[in-house]
C-alpha cells in the first residue's frame, strides 16, 4: 500500500501525480475535513489540560496546522506560531493563493466591493478562495483571525503593500464606493493620491470631522496635503482643514503650517471663514504679531465682504474683546458691500457667533444677561466635538456660569461632556479637563481640580496648550498650594511659560494661582506684585469682573501678611463697591477679609454672613477658612466654648476638601486643637444608616449642634438626639467628634 498525501488543489488536473495516479485501477482519492469543534475541544484538552475549543475553533477553522500553532502559542504566551503557520498555508498553497491572500488583507472590510481576484491580479479568484475557505484560513472573504492578517500584511513588501492599496482605492471608486472606504486606502498607500484623490480624501476627512474622529479626519487631510496638484485656492482650503483636524489631535504638529497660510491670506486665496481660523491658531501658539498682522489684512478687507463673511469678522471681533482684549480693540467692522460677493464659506458655523455673543455680555461687565446661552453651550456642545469654536465657547460659557454663582451647572455639564467624548480628539477632552478643575476649584474641592488640571496637562503636553497652558496650569498650581504641596506647586511654577501668555484671559489665571502660591510660601511681596500685576491687565483690558478673578482680595490678604491693613481695607472696600446683590460668591470673599480688618467685636457677625453665603455656593475650601476665622473671632472674644466648637467644623470641612494643612494654622492655639480635633475612625456602618439618620449625621460632621440641625432639617432638637444616639451605636462611636468625615459627603442632601 502506497498513501501519497498533497496540499489540495482547487483544479486537481494541473496537479502531475495526483493525474498519474489516479489512472491506476485501485486508486482512490479522500479530502480530509477541517477538524470538528468536538476534536478540537479533545486536542486542546489532551495538550493543554483543559477545553478551549471555541475560541480555537474559531481561530483555527478546524485546520489542524493552524490548531497545533495555536496550542503552541498558548504554551509560550506568544503568537508567533500562528503567524508562521498562516504563512506557510498560503505559501504552500501556491503563488496565486499567495497573491490573493494578501489582496484580501489589504481589503479587509472592503473584500465585499471588490474581488479580490480582480484587486491580485490577472488570475483565478473565487476558487481560491472557496480553497482557503475550505482550508479554515476565511470565514466569508476575511480572515479568521485578526493576527492571521496582521501576519499576511507584514509579510508583504512595503511597496507592493502602497500599490495594492492605490489599486484598492481605485476600484473602489470606480465602483462608487463610500469615501470614506476609499480614502482609507489612499492613506494606507502613504503616497501621493492620483487627481481624483485629493476631492474624496476632503469628502472623507468632512464625514470624520462629523462623527468627531478627530484622528481620522487629520490622516485623511495630510494624505491629501501630499498632493500638490490642485490649484492654489485648493491647496490653501485643503492646508487650513488640515490645521483645524491637526488642533484637535496635536497643536504642536500645525505650527509648520501657520506661515504658509499667513502667506495663502495676504494672496487672497484664503476663505474668510478659513482667515477667521488661522488668527485664532496664531493666538493659540502665542504668535501675537502675526495675529495682529492677519487682523489688520481681514479688516482691510472687510469693505469687499458679503453680510455672511462680514458677520464672520464681527464675531472674530466680539470674540477677541474678552479672550484676547489687546486685540480686540480694533474698528469696527464696515457694513457689507452690495458690489461683490464672496463664495459661501466650506461650510455654516454656528459656535463663532454663539463664542461671539457671550464675549460681548462678559466684556460689558453683565454676564447674567447671557447665563441661559451659556448653559445651552454646554448642553449643544456634545454635537460639535471637532469644531474648535465649540471649544472656544466652552470656555466661555464657564466664567459666565461662575460669575453667575451657578457652578453646579457648570460641573454638570463638563461632567456630561466629558463622558460624552471618551475616546474622542484629544485637545478637545485636554480642553474639557481644564475648565473642570476651574469649576472644582469654585467648589472648593480641590483634589478634583488637581486631578483634571494633571489630566489636563498629561493629554495635551504644555508646548501643545501654548498660551491656554494658563488655564491647567494655574488651576494645578492653585490647588497644590491650597492643599499645602508648596513643593510640587513650586516646581510648576518654575516651569517657563509664554510670554504671550500675559496677553489673553488665560494668563489672569495664572498670575492669580503664582500669586496665592507665593502667599502660602510666606512670600508676600511676591504675591502681591503678582495681584497687582493680574488687576492692571484685568482694568487695562475693561474685563475686571469681581467673579472671573478676584485679584483684590488676593492682593488684600498679601498686604495683611505685610502688616499693612490700611490698604487691605481699601482693597476690600472698593471690591464691594463694585458687587450687586447677585454677585453672592464674590462678596463673601470680600466680607471674610472685611472680618480680618475690623474690630474684634465686629467679626462674628461679618464671618457668619460669609459662612452662609459659602454654604449656599457649595465652595468647601472658602467655608473651612472662613468657619476657621469665626472660630479665631470667637477664641479673641473669650468665647472658647464656641470656638472649639467652630475650629472641630472647620478641621472636617478642611479634611473634606483636601486643604487640612492650609487649614491647621488658623485654628485659635494649639491646646484648643488637641482638644478639638478628633482622631480618624473608620467609616465601616455608614451604608447601615438610615436616609434621616445619614442626614443629621452629614450636619453634626462639620460642627452643628443639635438645635441647628433640627432647624436646618425642620425637626425637634429631641429628634436629632434620638437620630445620633442611634449613629454612635450602629458606627461604634462614642460621639460625634469621632464621627467619619466621609459623612459629609451628604451634606449637599440636606441643603
Amino acid at each position: 500500500m502506497v498513501v501519497i498525501t498533497e496540499v489540495a488543489r482547487t483544479m486537481p488536473g494541473l496537479s502531475p501525480v495526483y493525474s498519474e495516479f489516479r489512472q491506476q485501477p485501485h486508486c482512490g482519492s479522500i479530502l480530509l475535513p477541517l477538524l470538528s469543534s468536538q476534536a478540537v475541544g479533545e486536542l486542546a484538552a489532551a495538550r493543554l489540560g483543559a477545553t478551549t475549543a471555541s475560541a480555537l475553533v474559531t481561530a483555527s477553522g478546524g485546520n489542524p496546522r493552524l490548531l497545533h500553532a495555536l496550542i503552541d502559542d498558548q504554551a509560550s504566551n506568544t503568537g508567533e506560531h500562528y503567524r508562521h503557520a498562516v504563512l506557510r498555508c498560503l505559501h504552500r498553497g501556491g503563488p496565486r493563493m499567495l497573491d490573493i491572500g494578501r489582496a484580501l488583507a489589504v481589503l479587509d472590510t472592503g473584500a465585499e466591493a471588490v474581488d479580490p481576484g480582480e484587486l491580485a491580479g490577472p488570475g483565478p479568484g473565487a476558487p481560491i478562495v472557496e480553497a482557503m475557505t475550505a482550508a479554515g484560513l476565511l470565514a466569508g472573504r476575511r480572515f479568521r483571525h485578526d493576527e492571521a492578517r496582521a501576519a499576511v500584511l507584514a509579510d508583504l513588501p512595503q511597496r507592493a503593500r502602497a500599490e495594492l492599496h492605490t489599486r484598492a482605492a481605485r476600484l473602489l471608486h470606480a465602483r462608487g464606493a463610500p469615501a470614506e472606504e476609499t480614502a482609507r486606502h489612499l492613506v494606507q498607500a502613504d503616497t501621493p493620491p492620483p487627481p481624483w484623490g485629493a476631492a474624496v480624501l476632503a469628502e472623507a476627512a468632512d464625514q470624520a470631522a462629523a462623527d468627531g474622529d478627530a484622528v481620522r479626519a487629520l490622516a485623511c487631510l495630510e494624505a491629501a496635503d501630499r498632493s500638490r496638484a490642485d490649484s492654489d485656492a485648493s491647496v490653501a482650503a485643503a492646508t487650513a482643514g488640515l490645521v483645524r483636524a491637526g488642533w484637535q489631535v496635536d497643536p504642536a504638529a500645525t505650527v509648520r503650517y501657520l506661515a504658509p497660510l499667513g502667506i495663502e491670506l495676504r494672496a487672497g486665496r484664503l476663505q474668510p471663514y478659513d482667515s477667521v481660523e488661522l488668527v485664532r491658531q496664531f493666538l493659540w501658539h502665542g504668535r501675537t504679531a502675526e495675529a495682529a498682522a492677519a487682523l489688520a489684512h481681514l479688516r482691510g478687507q472687510a469693505s469687499t465682504y458679503d453680510e455672511r463673511d462680514a458677520a464672520k469678522l464681527r464675531d472674530l471681533e466680539g470674540w477677541l474683546t474678552f479672550a484676547h482684549p489687546p486685540l480686540g480693540n480694533g474698528p469696527h467692522t464696515p457694513a457689507p458691500s452690495t458690489e461683490r460677493a464672496t463664495p459661501t464659506p466650506p461650510e455654516a458655523d454656528p459656535w463663532l457667533p454663539m463664542a461671539a455673543a457671550i464675549a460681548e455680555p462678559l466684556r460689558r461687565g453683565r454676564p447674567r444677561t447671557t447665563v441661559d446661552r451659556a448653559e445651552a453651550v454646554l448642553r449643544e456642545a456634545e454635537d460639535a466635538r471637532a469644531n474648535t469654536w465649540s471649544v472656544e465657547s466652552v470656555l466661555l460659557a464657564l466664567p459666565v456660569l461662575l460669575c453667575a454663582d451657578t457652578v453646579q451647572v457648570a460641573t454638570a455639564g463638563l461632567d456630561r461632556l466629558l463622558a460624552a467624548d471618551e475616546g474622542r480628539a484629544p485637545t478637545r477632552r485636554a480642553v474639557l479637563h481644564a475648565a473642570r478643575a476651574q469649576a472644582a476649584l469654585h467648589e472648593g474641592d480641590l483634589r478634583t481640580a488637581a486631578d483634571h488640571a494633571r489630566t489636563a496637562l498629561t493629554r495635551l503636553p504644555p508646548h501643545g496648550w501654548g498660551t491656554t497652558v494658563g488655564l491647567p496650569l494655574g488651576a494645578l498650581i492653585l490647588a497644590l498650594s491650597r492643599m499645602g504641596d508648596h513643593t510640587a506647586a513650586a516646581a510648576l511654577v518654575a516651569r517657563p511659560v509664554p510670554e504671550a501668555l500675559f496677553c489673553n484671559r488665560y494668563g489672569l489665571h495664572y498670575l492669580y494661582a503664582r500669586g496665592q502660591h507665593h502667599l502660602a510660601a510666606d512670600r508676600g511681596h511676591a504675591g502681591l506684585a503678582d495681584f497687582l500685576a493680574c488687576g492692571d491687565l484685568m482694568r487695562g483690558w475693561g474685563i475686571d469682573l469681581p467673579g472671573l478673578v478676584p485679584w483684590r482680595i488676593g492682593a488684600a490678604e498679601a498686604w495683611l501678611c505685610l502688616g499693612n491693613p490700611h490698604q487691605a481695607r481699601r482693597l476690600v472696600h472698593e471690591q464691594l463697591t463694585r458687587l450687586d446683590a447677585a454677585d453672592c460668591h464674590a462678596r463673601g470673599l470680600s466680607l471674610r477679609l472685611l472680618a480680618a480688618v475690623s474690630a474684634p467685636e465686629r467679626r462674628p457677625q461679618l464671618l457668619t454672613e460669609a459662612v452662609d453665603i459659602f454654604e449656599d455656593q457649595g465652595d468647601r475650601f472658602e467655608l473651612a477658612r472662613s468657619v476657621a476665622d469665626l472660630g479665631c473671632a470667637h477664641h479673641a472674644l473669650g468665647q472658647r466654648k464656641h470656638a472649639r466648637m467652630m475650629a472641630r467644623r472647620a478641621w472636617h470641612l478642611a479634611k473634606v476638601c483636601g486643604a487640612s494643612p492650609h487649614c491647621l494654622g488658623a485654628f485659635p492655639d494649639s491646646d484648643s486643637l488637641s482638644r478639638t480635633v478628633p482622631t480618624a475612625k473608620s467609616s465601616a456602618g455608614i451604608d447601615s444608616l438610615t436616609g434621616s439618620e445619614r442626614r443629621v449625621a452629614a450636619l453634626a460632621v462639620v460642627g452643628y449642634t443639635n438645635r441647628e440641625i433640627a432647624g436646618k432639617l425642620f425637626v425637634t432638637p429631641s429628634t436629632v438626639e434620638q437620630h445620633l444616639t442611634r449613629v454612635y451605636r450602629k458606627l461604634d462611636v462614642q460621639d460625634r467628634r469621632d464621627l467619619p468625615t466621609e459623612l459629609h459627603a451628604d451634606l449637599a442632601r440636606t441643603a
